[in-house]
C-alpha cells in the first residue's frame, strides 16, 4: 500500500479498514474533524505465536572427558584423577600455573632434552625473569602458592630467577625420558621413521605413554589435594607440561600434541562450575 493510500485510511470515518500494514505512517486527523479511532491489528490479522523455548545445546568445550572441540571422541586412555572441588576464595577460585623453563642450547635448536641436564642460555635467563613478572601479575594476593619444580637445573634456575622461593622439588615433574632419541631433533628422527612423533610413536629405551601418564596423574593428584586451599605453581618442561594440560582436561596422552608450551611461557588451569578448563596458554613467552 502506498503512502497516499495510507493517508486516505487515516482520514476515513466510519468503518475501520480491514487491514493496516504500516500504522506508524498514519497521520492524525485534520483540525476540527473527528472520527472513530482506527483499529490497528497485526499485519497478518492475528498476533504472532511466541517462539517455543529453545533447549540449550552443550557447548564445544575441552574438558570433562568430552573434548568435542578437539575431535577426540572415541579415543581411549586411563581415567584422570577425580576433578578438584569448585571452591572459591572470596571472589575467585584457586588455579594451577604451569611454567616451562627458559631457553637452553638444546631447546633453541629443537633437540629432545630429557635426562640431559643442560643450563639456561642468557636468553633463557631473561625469559625466566619475565615469567616471574607475569606470575606476579596474575597470582592473587592471599595464601602463598604451593610451588613444585622439576629436579633439572634448567627448571630450578628458572624458578630461582622467577622469584619463586620455597620451591619443593618433585621428581614427577621431570621431562619425558626419550631413550635412544635423547638429543636428537624430530627432523633427524623422521629421516629414519617418516611421520614419527613423540605423541604417536614409542621412544626406544625411553618412557612409554602410560608411564608418563601415570606420572602426570600423580602430580595432579597432589595438586587437587592442595587446590581448595591455595594456588599451585608447577615449574617444569615443555612436553610434560603439555601432558599435564591434557590430563587436567580428562584427555589421553596423544592429545597433548594439540597444545604448545614455549620456553618461559606460562599456562593457567582452572575449574568453572565443575568443568576443568585451560584458561590461558604461553603467557609472557617470546621464545622457543
Amino acid at each position: 500500500m502506498g503512502l497516499h493510500a495510507l493517508r486516505r485510511v487515516g482520514r476515513c470515518t466510519g468503518a475501520a479498514p480491514s487491514r493496516v500494514r504500516h500504522v506508524d505512517a498514519v497521520p492524525g486527523p485534520p483540525a476540527g474533524r473527528t472520527h472513530a479511532p482506527v483499529a490497528t491489528r497485526h499485519p497478518w490479522g492475528r498476533r504472532p505465536r511466541p517462539a517455543p523455548p529453545r533447549t540449550p545445546r552443550p557447548r564445544d568445550v575441552v574438558g570433562g572427558g568430552c573434548a568435542t572441540a578437539l575431535g577426540t571422541a572415541g579415543v581411549s586412555g586411563p581415567e584422570p584423577p577425580a576433578g578438584p572441588p569448585d571452591v572459591r576464595h572470596g571472589d575467585r577460585r584457586p588455579r594451577v600455573f604451569l611454567v616451562r623453563h627458559g631457553q637452553t642450547p638444546w631447546s633453541r635448536v629443537g633437540r629432545h632434552t630429557g635426562r640431559t641436564d643442560v643450563p639456561l642460555t642468557p636468553t633463557g635467563e631473561e625469559q625466566a625473569v619475565r615469567a616471574g613478572e607475569v606470575l606476579r601479575e596474575v597470582l592473587p594476593t592471599g595464601p602463598s602458592p604451593l610451588v613444585l619444580v622439576s629436579p633439572r637445573q634448567r627448571a630450578l634456575r628458572t624458578a630461582e630467577l622467577a622469584g619463586l622461593g620455597s620451591a619443593e622439588v618433585s621428581d614427577d615433574l621431570r621431562e619425558l625420558d626419550y631413550g635412544d632419541y635423547e638429543g636428537r631433533t624430530t627432523a633427524d628422527i623422521r629421516r629414519e621413521l617418516p611421520g614419527w612423533s613423540i605423541w604417536t610413536h614409542p621412544a626406544p629405551h625411553g618412557e612409554s605413554a602410560s608411564q608418563v601418564t601415570s606420572r602426570a596423574d600423580r602430580v595432579l593428584l597432589r595438586v587437587r589435594a592442595v587446590l581448595p586451599h591455595r594456588d599451585v605453581v608447577l615449574v617444569g618442561h615443555g612436553h610434560l607440561s603439555r601432558v599435564l594440560i591434557a590430563r587436567w582436561l580428562g584427555l589421553p596422552f596423544s592429545t597433548a600434541a594439540h597444545f604448545s608450551m614455549l620456553t618461559g611461557g606460562a599456562a593457567v588451569l582452572g575449574v568453572d562450575r565443575g568443568t576443568p578448563q585451560l584458561q590461558a596458554l604461553n603467557l609472557g613467552s617470546w621464545g622457543r
